[in-house]
């Protein structure tokens, strides 16, 4: 019973002599799913694997290193919708010596029967080469007096692992298709133990896939799509006719101009469509339109030249079709060089060798986007994670005349809200 969650996440490493510090980004709803908050600890496996591009996080730490028979495991057991069953079921674990650290069932409960998710330590009352069917073998005991069974078990491993922390849940980006809060989780390791693969981050932040499996409560991390270069198309139109196909005109396109040697050069890894009412309050309501949009992010091995040229075929391509009402907008990015420029993505947290620069010394106001300059200090766009607003904040670069009781007072105001259009 798979419960799977696709998405992507961003890496980045820094060294210093035989200290390996390795930045990890997650999607804030992947650590929701898993419960792991701001100051959580976790586990993280794969990264001594000198050849791996495959990492594991799971949340917590093993309190003691297993006893001898003892097997670690999580499992998902379903049982009849009835009251009085899962006290049942525990009360016949506790007889079997089964001990759990983590029992969930939200999220999981049918009309008929409920799913219940747990992890826990077991000891096998025999002797088994195969350390899972132990596990469903004690499980299943308990499950059958409640009138339950094992519907997936797993025993967790320990070896290799690297312990981590999540040191923040509030980096922010609005790229297409990556837009979304992000949470980071530090992990730091020794050189010698440090996997060859992951030295190609140092320095820089790449993109990873990711994926969440709640019946085995981890986090995938794979490392292999920063092999390749990520673009990103977002499409935007209005009146158009009712079932156009858009996508399928957008890729056409996209496949066409880009083909090397007869074959399709990029390839199609995520799309998002969809369609909101777009409004201006100054106009009546009947100038109300559906809006039409479309991101796709798409990869490719080798660099696209003259990004600009091709949203521009796009575009007239999309403009001959005869269900194509206004012009469309379209605009294609390379994800690497605006990663590298970090203008989307902001933290508000202080780290010297963070790859994200751009902060304020507070743990409140998430980096936007550059407004200005002035004759004092400059003015950057930030994103109050309190009020959830955008806001507009100014730094005093030139020198001045304040004195430090009026330098107090300046700090203490609140940043502007920033109006709407900028």
């Amino acid at each position: 019973m798979d419960q799977v969650d696709s998405r992507y996440g961003f890496i980045s490493v820094d060294h210093s002599q035989n200290q390996h510090d390795v930045e990890i980004f997650l999607p804030q709803v992947m650590l929701d799913h898993l419960q792991i908050v701001q100051g959580s600890s976790v586990l993280v496996q794969g990264l001594s694997d000198q050849q791996s591009q495959i990492l594991n996080i799971r949340a917590g730490k093993p309190s003691t290193p297993p006893k001898q028979f003892e097997t670690h495991f999580i499992a998902t057991l379903r049982f009849p919708n009835r009251e009085g069953i899962l006290h049942q079921f525990l009360t016949e674990a506790a007889e079997n010596k089964i001990g759990f650290e983590l029992i969930r069932t939200q999220g999981l409960r049918g009309e008929v029967m409920a799913d219940v998710l747990c992890e826990g330590v077991v000891t096998p009352s025999f002797r088994h080469f195969d350390p899972a069917e132990a596990i469903a073998l004690e499980l299943q005991k308990a499950a059958k007096a409640a009138g339950g069974a094992v519907i997936a078990k797993y025993p967790i491993n320990y070896t290799a692992v690297e312990r981590g922390l999540v040191v923040s849940t509030s980096y922010v980006t609005y790229l297409p298709v990556l837009r979304g809060r992000y949470g980071k989780v530090n992990i730091s390791t020794q050189g010698k133990s440090f996997g060859r693969v992951f030295k190609n981050f140092e320095g820089e932040l790449h993109i990873v896939r990711t994926q969440v499996d709640l019946s085995r409560m981890i986090i995938t991390i794979d490392i292999s799509f920063s092999e390749l270069i990520p673009y990103t198309l977002s499409f935007k139109a209005t009146d158009l006719d009712p079932a156009s196909p858009i996508t399928e005109a957008i890729l056409e396109t996209l496949y066409e101009h880009t083909k090397s040697g007869g074959k399709e050069k990029v390839n199609i890894d995520a799309v998002e469509a969809y369609e909101y009412p777009e409004y201006h309050p100054n106009l009546a309501e009947e100038h109300i339109r559906p809006t039409a949009t479309i991101e796709i992010l798409f990869t490719s091995k080798t660099p696209l030249k003259n990004l600009k040229e091709l949203a521009s075929l796009v575009t007239e391509s999309l403009n001959n079709k005869p269900w194509c009402g206004a012009p469309p907008k379209v605009e294609i990015i390379d994800l690497n060089e605006a990663l590298k420029e970090r203008k989307d993505m902001g933290v508000p947290e202080k780290l010297e060798w963070s790859v994200f620069r751009k902060y304020l010394h507070n743990e409140r106001y998430a980096f936007v986007d550059h407004l200005g300059d002035g004759g004092f200090g400059y003015v950057n766009k930030y994103f109050d994670l309190k009020t959830m607003e955008l806001v507009a904040g100014k730094y005093i670069t030139r020198p001045t005349d304040f004195n430090k009781e009026e330098i107090n007072v300046l700090r203490q105001q609140p940043l502007r809200r920033v109006p709407a259009g900028m």
